[in-house]
């Protein structure tokens, strides 16, 4: 038995070698990390160094939400530039913006022109009249709004070329003047 106890206390003795030196060993490797990390520093300061270290530990908590502000002013900005220059898709807002915010959250965001696209391309493949017929009533509604928004008055040049009762207005006397211009705003 005595052996065997011999033979134990000889792996016992081993196995603290062992350990002592795997120890020793990351102890010198973390030892020339923190050599080489101050000789890295060197120029910096003593603060520089103390804020580098607290960036580090706080950067994978504040980092996600400075991303996420920065996307959502960035998507601000998206949208108003795109409905600015696409009149046209305030029709499709609602369509567009629920399709936006589902891309979003699932970690995918698409442009809002290839949304708009999209639906419009849809709209055109499902229902081919019900697209034509809003088109229409879109360039009736811009046209409408034209000649609502027209000054009489510059039309007035014009007008003695194709109705003859301005052609001699310059010589009416003036009441005779002021009963053909009755309800005509400049």
């Amino acid at each position: 038995m005595a052996e065997v106890d011999d033979t134990q206390q000889d792996d016992f003795g081993k196995v603290q070698q062992l350990i002592k030196d795997q120890v020793k060993t990351a102890y010198d490797e973390y030892h020339q990390q923190q050599l080489s990390r101050v000789q890295q520093s060197q120029g910096q300061t003593e603060q520089d160094i103390v804020r580098k270290h607290v960036g580090e530990m706080i950067s994978p908590f504040i980092d996600p939400k400075i991303d996420q502000a920065t996307l959502t002013a960035n998507d601000a900005k998206d949208e108003v530039r795109f409905y600015r220059r696409n009149p046209d898709a305030i029709d499709y807002e609602e369509q567009i913006e629920e399709i936006f915010t589902q891309s979003v959250k699932e970690g995918r965001p698409t442009s809002r022109a290839t949304i708009y696209n999209y639906v419009v391309g849809k709209e055109v493949m499902t229902a081919p009249e019900k697209f034509e017929s809003r088109q229409q009533a879109r360039k009736q509604a811009q046209l409408d709004r034209v000649h609502s928004a027209g000054d009489f008055g510059a039309d007035s040049a014009t007008r003695q070329k194709v109705d003859n009762s301005f052609k001699d207005f310059a010589k009416l006397p003036l009441d005779e003047m002021e009963t053909m211009l009755e309800g005509v705003t400049f």
